[in-house]
């Protein structure tokens, strides 16, 4: 079987499937994914992680260097890097957005008294209620849209992932234009770095 050593991945996996006689329901029961991502595999569209190539090899009896190449390894090293970077870019981003959460506590807004302004926090600001309502509004939309990134960390659909990203661009954006136009400099500064870092992120590691 010299051959074999000189096949592809998707040709080594569908060879050794139909030699075992399983379909690729059955491979995949057993490896713990999806058919479809069986069918990713076999038709050359994608590589399985680390886990899943030692499930396989111990599910063939074969090693994981046999049923790859060397180049095939550093593409399943390189993508495994890539999907690092964006699940660490995905934790940050969301992070930021729960930190919208420390309006709630730090004085960053102004609270008129009968001889001074002093700032409180969001509970606290009752100066301007037609402010307050829409600022509870934002705040809480970016802790929500936080709590939701990091409950998806694992979730590798890219169409979920940057509707998420513009969700969250977009309070931040109209939080930041809001407390701008409502002469909140404390309030939309905060908001400004958190979105500022967060843009940095995003477009670095895009």
């Amino acid at each position: 079987m010299a051959y074999f050593f000189i096949m592809t991945f998707s040709e080594k996996l569908k060879e050794l499937r139909n030699k075992n006689r399983l379909t690729q329901e059955e491979l995949a029961d057993k490896v713990c994914v999806s058919r479809m991502a069986v069918s990713k595999w076999e038709s050359g569209r994608g590589y399985p992680n680390l886990d899943s190539l030692k499930m396989l090899a111990k599910t063939f009896s074969v090693s994981v260097d046999e049923l790859l190449s060397s180049d095939e390894i550093i593409t399943i090293a390189q993508e495994e890097k890539k999907k690092g970077i964006e699940n660490m870019v995905r934790l940050i981003t969301g992070l930021l957005d729960v930190l919208a959460v420390l309006l709630f506590v730090i004085p960053a807004f102004p609270h008129r008294l009968s001889d001074r302004i002093e700032a409180v926090n969001l509970i606290q600001f009752e100066s301007y209620a037609y402010i307050k309502i829409p600022a509870l509004v934002i705040v809480t939309g970016l802790c929500v849209s936080g709590v939701i990134q990091l409950a998806c960390q694992n979730l590798n659909n890219p169409r979920i992932v940057k509707l998420f990203n513009i969700i969250s661009l977009g309070i931040s954006a109209f939080g930041i234009a809001c407390f701008t136009a409502c002469n909140l400099p404390y309030a939309s500064v905060y908001l400004l770095c958190l979105c500022a870092v967060k843009v940095f992120f995003l477009i670095k590691h895009k």
